[in-house]
């Protein structure tokens, strides 16, 4: 029979044939390896020269492999491919390739379905460790590329910081003859807030080169700012002119462009005798404490013909009061809220109207505001709270006491006030009618008394008091204020 029918491969070869040839292949790979020397890779397919039967016996085994194991073959080193594919029969190995057989893996076992691993099972995968190290390295160098010379990075737009910035100069113009001027201080805060390459110089008005500036930019007060350079679209406080800008309005006392000073008040003190009345020169010093200047005060009898000339040109009502020159007018506080102090003259005078008690009617002589307080008590109750709690009240709101007394419910007085005002609870306060000239006390009383006919006040609601013990007068109960 012809030998390469005999080796011819069939789809139902029989295990023992399967056997045989992975014997026969593994025999060969042994001989392929006998000349292998150190350090050398495995010889090629070809170095050995079959005869006619191995060329027709290895063929034959080559197709009957590849069925079962072609994706081993493909992924396999040079080494186990040039193995594989040249078989050497036995009698016939090649002494060149004994070393090799070291480098060989042993046969795998048998699948659970009975076939060899060569022909009936997927064989294992093997890692090539040199691909995956070069894969690295040229991940690694074209990272270190790329972060060296910034490839495909775009330009950053410039940020703020790395603008230069704008050069701007601050002129201060500081009158030479007003040591009682205002100061400039915070407008100069909010030029040297700005981001800029700021730089300040001051001039002395006047002078040249400060008049100039004044002129060319028409400054009317004094002391004044001008900033110019690289200026921003807006600073705060100043206005802009020309191409600068201008911060010129001071708080008194400033200068006018003319040389003339604003804002030296002159208070004028128009008295009377009168013991329990306020001082008006308590009413100059707060002002001075809110940075008004008041430069001079003159005090001036009523009685005097000074005073008399005053009282009839101002139409003044009550005293002790303060007249102001027209230069207070210059404050921004006195410009607010004078109307709730007085008047405003036509000749720019401003006339203090509304005083607080006491203080003397000009009219009638008589002083204003002096009031009495009969206090009722329950002494039959320990637990009730301390008439006296209303003193502090009327003097919390500036009430000035003149006369007090304290009577118990028991005194005939004290009775016959209860029965004139209607007293259903104990303890009270009945004040005489005096007491409705102080504003801030009428503009509760309405809350917690009532006003009688002749003008008293009459306190009725202990309640209003927290946690007052008090006696209803009506039917002897005393009720705690204490609540749970």
């Amino acid at each position: 029979m012809d030998p390469r029918k005999e080796q011819q491969p069939h789809a139902g070869a029989s295990p023992d044939h399967k056997h045989h040839d992975d014997a026969s292949s593994s025999v060969s790979k042994e001989s392929s390896t006998d000349k292998a020397s150190p350090g050398q890779t495995h010889p090629v397919a070809g170095t050995h020269t079959p005869s006619h039967h191995e060329q027709v016996h290895s063929t034959s085994t080559h197709a009957h492999k590849t069925a079962g194991s072609q994706h081993h073959a493909a992924h396999t080193s040079a080494h186990h491919s040039s193995a594989e594919h040249a078989p050497v029969p036995l009698g016939h190995q090649d002494t060149s390739s004994s070393e090799a057989a070291h480098h060989t893996p042993a046969p795998s076992r048998p699948s659970l379905h009975g076939g060899a691993s060569g022909t009936g099972s997927k064989p294992r995968r093997k890692l090539d460790w040199t691909a995956i190290t070069l894969a690295t390295l040229i991940i690694v160098v074209v990272i270190d590329i790329f972060l060296a010379f910034g490839i495909h990075t775009p330009a950053l737009p410039p940020t703020a910081a790395d603008q230069p910035l704008p050069v701007i100069t601050a002129t201060v113009l500081s009158p030479a003859t007003c040591a009682d001027c205002s100061g400039y201080a915070d407008a100069l805060d909010s030029a040297t807030a700005l981001r800029a390459n700021l730089s300040t110089k001051t001039l002395t008005w006047p002078g040249a080169e400060a008049d100039a500036l004044v002129k060319k930019y028409g400054i009317t007060k004094l002391p004044a700012i001008v900033l110019e350079g690289d200026l921003p679209s807006a600073v705060i406080g100043y206005h802009a002119s020309g191409k600068a800008f201008v911060w010129d309005t001071p708080q008194p006392v400033y200068l006018l462009s003319n040389g003339s000073a604003v804002g030296r008040v002159k208070a004028i003190l128009l008295t009377t005798v009168c013991d329990n009345c306020s001082d008006p020169m308590q009413t100059v010093l707060e002002l001075q404490s809110m940075g008004i200047t008041v430069a001079s005060t003159d005090d001036i009898a009523a009685d005097s013909a000074e005073g008399q000339a005053l009282l009839s040109r101002y139409n003044v009502s009550s005293l002790p009061i303060i007249i102001l020159s027209p230069d207070a007018w210059e404050y921004d506080f006195i410009a607010q809220n004078w109307q709730f102090a007085g008047t405003k003259e036509s000749d720019g005078w401003l006339v203090q109207r509304r005083l607080l008690p006491p203080y003397v009617d000009v009219t009638t002589g008589a002083t204003i505001g002096l009031v009495s307080a009969t206090y009722i008590n329950d002494t039959a109750c320990a637990d009730c709270y301390d008439v006296l709690v209303h003193r502090d009240i009327l003097q919390r709101f500036g009430v000035f006491l003149v006369n007090e007394t304290v009577l118990d419910a028991t005194d005939s007085s004290a009775i016959a006030l209860m029965l004139k005002y209607n007293v259903t609870a104990i303890p009270t306060v009945v004040v005489s009618a005096e007491a409705q000239k102080y504003e801030g006390l009428m503009g509760v009383w309405d809350q917690v008394g009532s006003v009688e006919a002749d003008g008293s006040l009459v306190f009725r609601d202990p309640t209003a008091i927290q946690g007052a013990v008090y006696r209803n007068v009506i039917n002897g109960v005393v009720i705690s204020g204490v609540t749970s």
